[in-house]
């Protein structure tokens, strides 16, 4: 940790040393000379997610020790903060959701420079860092995205993995087999396990290689529920469709183009089809826990932990972040016993 926050620590000591000299515009000068290196350094890193990690981790702990030096009463920055949330000790998830590329990479500079003014103000250096946090954030969802996410969806990337199984595997994982839906959950599965390896290892090399890691391992958490949600999106509107001939509709919302990469068929809902996919989503967020820590009994724990007054509005939030919230729904409403829907309470609340 040391070493990877060596930038952090060296910056803030410039900060803080211009800070001593009384010179407002020397302090000045400091914190926008360091906004403009993190966002050079940024951009320098093109999508290469690894160094894209290591400073948006630098540039939350370079925020993290102003605001220790300067009190945190005085001066309120968490590591939450770094992606739209409230103090980390009692995270707001909804708060959570940014928007996709809501930050140009184009215009970052500009952007801050024509809203920034004050610069000799320890809060306008804070609330540029944010900015600059979030805008690395969204470069580094949206590199995994479409660097690892994407490629899975289509039919390419998916015969490559089916080629590479032994000839065993292939044989029981078969996309042709006539075997059926059995052969299509187990083949989806390989699929994305290996698609939240190939991410895990994108984001931290060290960490994938079973190495410790000085980086802070909340933002690589952050960064996967980001890419889970919009997986859930994809898969949701894939299954959706009326047929596997269907063709996409939106390069964003709906990627999927090869839909032998779900797993259940597209356009059949049956209580077989929502057993198969409640266990996918619970093989799927089993691996999401044991490589990112990802893991909905936390939030249960959040929520017993928090005051009385902030319960219902905690619940509300954390059932937003579940993992596959809309697929979660999904495999309930095709479960739903038929009978049920003669409760007319029970049709409108379908």
């Amino acid at each position: 940790m040391t070493k990877v926050h060596a930038p952090a620590r060296r910056l803030s000591r410039l900060y803080l040393h211009a800070c001593k000299q009384k010179s407002k515009s020397r302090k000045g000068s400091a914190a926008k000379s360091a906004v403009s290196g993190l966002i050079l350094v940024a951009k320098a890193c093109g999508n290469d997610v690894p160094r894209l990690t290591f400073w948006l981790s630098n540039s939350v702990v370079l925020r993290a020790i102003i605001s220790k030096s300067f009190g945190e009463n005085q001066f309120p920055i968490s590591v939450g903060a770094a992606v739209g949330m409230k103090d980390d000790r009692n995270w707001n998830k909804k708060s959570l959701s940014l928007q996709w590329g809501s930050v140009s990479s184009r215009g970052i500079a500009s952007a801050i420079e024509e809203n920034f003014s004050d610069w000799e103000n320890p809060l306008i250096f804070s609330a540029a860092l944010e900015k600059v946090e979030a805008w690395i954030f969204s470069r580094i969802i949206e590199s995994i995205w479409w660097q690892t996410f994407t490629p899975h969806m289509q039919s390419g990337v998916a015969n490559e993995i089916c080629t590479s199984m032994s000839s065993d595997s292939i044989k029981f994982y078969g996309r042709t087999s006539s075997s059926g839906d059995q052969q299509l959950e187990k083949f989806s599965s390989e699929l994305w396990k290996k698609a939240f390896r190939d991410a895990y290892e994108r984001i931290c090399p060290v960490q994938a290689g079973g190495h410790e890691c000085g980086c802070l391992p909340v933002l690589s958490r952050l960064i996967m529920e980001q890419c889970v949600a919009r997986l859930d999106v994809a898969m949701f509107n894939a299954i959706l469709r009326e047929s596997a001939n269907e063709i996409p509709t939106d390069p964003v919302a709906d990627p999927i183009s090869d839909v032998e990469v779900l797993p259940i068929p597209a356009g059949k809902a049956s209580f077989g089809a929502g057993a198969q996919l409640k266990n996918a989503i619970g093989n799927w967020s089993r691996w999401l826990t044991d490589l990112f820590g990802i893991d909905d009994d936390d939030l249960l724990q959040d929520e017993n932990s928090s005051d009385a007054t902030e319960d219902d509005e905690r619940k509300c939030n954390d059932a937003s972040m579940k993992s596959f919230r809309l697929l979660n729904a999904l495999s309930d409403l095709m479960m739903l016993p038929k009978d049920m829907l003669l409760s007319r309470t029970v049709r409108k609340e379908v």
